[in-house]
């Protein structure tokens, strides 16, 4: 609820650009259209291996695009996750990645059941275990030749997600990506297997360089992502070189050695410029559509492209199948999205976030029964519920043109009953109908039910109101903050005086009457704002800020 008012804080380190980088979106499409044309100019459908002599010594290297996958994973992935907890990382991974995954085993699956496979026929303990997307580490076949890359980005979330877990800063990234590696060099050296699956050392160089990539256009150029940046691309190019690149086969050492040190030079330098800002004009919206397509058609083309240039190919010829094969997948890849990503994915989301807070407001009945037996008082004043977000302190107002009757404001809970707000004893208050609260101090949702089982009687009466009167300060909050732009400062500070007095009265709380406060006045903020229709500066960010912490003050004061 605290989120409905701005707040003064300091300069975001994001520097100015465009708030979603379409430039990811495009390198994205390309790195996947350079897979497609690997696997389209190299698989065994055309009946023998050079179908395209001399197209496909430019589509060979469509391979790396793969590497620019990783690349960018590393960027988008810390970006993503940077002020998440780890549960709503998850839940946003797993809504982005599992529908259309869950797609292609089905319509995949099926195919390769009934007799339309590439190469294999997988069983159904195969089938079973690609539904979890953790065949790999169930040393399973994959279903598609395109999944083993699925398990490098698994693993790397949960180490995103470890990392969100003690919280991610910009220290804290720096001595994870160095603690990984570290270990990658201890791994092997000492060729310890499960480091090997957990440090994933075939994608990890470009995951590091991602990461640092984004700390350096979030937080601008140093020292120390510079030299994480220039780790990754040496790593990147020992284990490519390392591999026995297929350039290097068909040129020659030499030759075949320059052209894969240059293709994946040329990867880390594109995504340079994309976080140092030199590719910010490029902000098309068409560009966030292909970047929609690129997961889908990723997991799609290896089949769908076989298929088509095996019944293809021999009536219309290989330069003809060709674009309409690639034409075939961006088809089936468009379906994808449409049918079963777009409606998918935001339902998935919005109920694994539910999942998430399923237990707010809530205890346990053998909580409540300890509860009753231990003491026949009620339990102690705990924190706020975890259904409700703390109380940022905000200073308070200094002078309001205005005087209007105060609404007398929860006093903070101290041992023994003392108040601390005012230094003061707390105000009694009034009984509510289904029953005697502690006096002072705040009385919680959690209190307040056990309670009401000890006393053997039904408090919905008390708690549903409870519940719903946050949602409901919120909305009424919404309009008063418009009523504080657009209004008069009388007639905006008046209602929400009034909205104020309704939320006691619903909790049974009397609505006490007095003179103001004096130090409930009009701040000092060095920067104002004028609306049309206001007749004088309205300091609207830190007015509504105050006025939305008294409100949630009162509401859970009750």
């Amino acid at each position: 609820m605290l989120a409905a008012a701005p707040r003064i804080t300091d300069a975001p380190a994001i520097p100015p650009g465009p708030s979603r980088l379409r430039v990811l979106d495009l390198l994205r499409f390309c790195a996947a259209l350079g897979v497609v044309l690997f696997h389209f100019g190299e698989t065994r459908a055309w009946g023998t291996s050079h179908a395209f002599p001399t197209l496909s010594t430019a589509t060979m290297f469509g391979v790396y695009g793969v590497r620019l996958f990783f690349l960018i994973s590393g960027f988008v992935i810390l970006m993503s996750a940077w002020g998440r907890t780890p549960g709503h990382f998850t839940a946003s991974r797993i809504a982005r990645l599992f529908p259309a995954y869950w797609a292609s085993v089905l319509v995949l699956g099926g195919l390769a059941v009934f007799g339309l496979t590439t190469d294999h026929r997988p069983s159904l303990t195969e089938l079973l275990a690609n539904v979890t997307m953790l065949q790999h580490g169930f040393a399973v076949r994959d279903l598609e030749v395109v999944c083993w890359t699925l398990w490098q980005e698994l693993v790397f979330y949960a180490l995103i997600a470890c990392l969100a877990a003690v919280g991610i800063t910009y220290r804290r990234c720096l001595a994870f990506m160095g603690a990984w590696v570290l270990l990658l060099a201890i791994a092997d050296r000492v060729d310890a297997d499960l480091l090997q699956v957990v440090l994933v050392p075939f994608s990890a160089p470009y995951f590091i360089a991602g990461m640092a990539l984004f700390l350096v256009h979030r937080f601008g150029g140093s020292l120390f992502p510079w030299l994480f940046v220039g780790v990754g691309w040496i790593l990147g190019l020992y284990t490519a070189l390392n591999e026995g690149a297929p350039a290097v086969r068909r040129f020659g050492q030499a030759l075949g050695s320059a052209l894969v040190v240059g293709v994946i030079s040329l990867i880390f330098l594109v995504m340079i410029l994309v976080a140092v800002g030199a590719f910010d004009r490029i902000d098309w919206r068409w560009l966030t559509f292909l970047g929609a397509l690129t997961y889908p058609l990723y997991l799609f083309h290896h089949h769908i492209g076989f298929l088509v240039i095996r019944w293809l190919h021999s009536a219309l010829g290989n330069r003809l199948t060709l674009p309409l094969a690639v034409a075939a997948a961006l088809v089936v890849a468009y379906g994808v999205h449409r049918l079963v990503e777009r409606p998918l994915q935001p339902r998935m989301r919005a109920a694994l976030d539910r999942s998430l807070t399923a237990d707010a407001g809530r205890v346990p009945l053998t909580e409540t029964a300890v509860a009753s037996a231990v003491s026949p008082m009620a339990p102690p004043v705990s924190a706020v519920p975890p259904s409700v977000p703390p109380v940022r302190a905000v200073p308070p107002p200094a002078s309001l043109p205005v005087s209007l009757p105060p609404v007398a404001s929860a006093p903070h809970a101290e041992p023994g009953g003392v108040a601390a707000a005012g230094g003061g004893a707390a105000p009694p208050r009034a009984p509510h109908a289904g029953g005697r609260l502690p006096a002072a101090g705040r009385v919680d949702l959690a209190g307040a039910q056990c309670a009401a089982l000890q006393q053997g009687r039904q408090r919905d009466e008390l708690v549903v109101p409870l519940l719903q009167r946050g949602e409901h300060a919120g909305h009424g909050l919404d309009r008063l903050g418009d009523d504080v732009v657009q209004q008069d400062h009388a007639v905006a500070l008046g209602e929400l005086q009034r909205a104020l007095g309704d939320h006691r009265s619903v909790a049974g709380l009397p609505v006490e009457r007095g003179p103001r406060p004096k130090d409930l006045r009009q701040p000092q903020i060095g920067h104002e704002t004028r609306d049309p229709g206001v007749g004088r500066p309205v300091r609207r960010a830190h007015v509504v800020g105050c006025l939305t912490d008294r409100l949630v003050d009162d509401v859970r004061g009750a």
